[in-house]
């Protein structure tokens, strides 16, 4: 019995062993090249993609990135007057793929709640993942009724 054990041990770590390099073979990351807000809504519109005028109590907003961000996990800060805005996955990520069909990018949803901004400019931010690191930047104009 402990041989056929032991046979049965080996066999799978064998299999999982020769699956490894193709499992872990994927294309580089890209840099980041660009970030665009692509969307706001909150839920006093009932989560309708319209323009900037925000009601209810929680605003979603929709950033698209090309590239890779820097971050653990990766997503973009969303900033109002110098203040980050704490937010949350609204929805699950949309992956942006070329035509070999690598990712290249990805939108993110993220929530944030309607208290904690105002009417004005709210920016959404990320840093490339890769030296210089350099920080990419969008913004849009909000109006924020109450």
């Amino acid at each position: 019995m402990k041989k056929l054990y032991g046979l049965s041990v080996s066999l799978m770590l064998a299999f999982v062993l020769f699956l490894l390099p193709i499992v872990a073979s994927a294309a580089p990351t890209p840099p980041l090249t660009s970030l665009e807000i692509v969307g706001i809504t909150s839920d006093g519109y009932n989560y309708e993609w319209s323009n900037a005028h925000l009601s209810g109590t929680e605003g979603v907003i929709a950033v698209q990135v090309r590239g890779t961000i820097w971050g653990s996990p990766p997503k973009p800060n969303i900033v109002q007057d110098g203040t980050i805005i704490p937010t949350t996955q609204a929805l699950p990520n949309d992956y942006i793929t070329d035509s070999g069909n690598n990712v290249i990018g990805t939108i993110y949803y993220r929530a944030f709640d309607l208290s904690d901004v105002t009417s004005g400019l709210l920016f959404a931010t990320a840093q490339d993942y890769y030296p210089p690191n350099r920080t990419f930047t969008d913004n849009i104009a909000i109006t924020v009724e109450k």
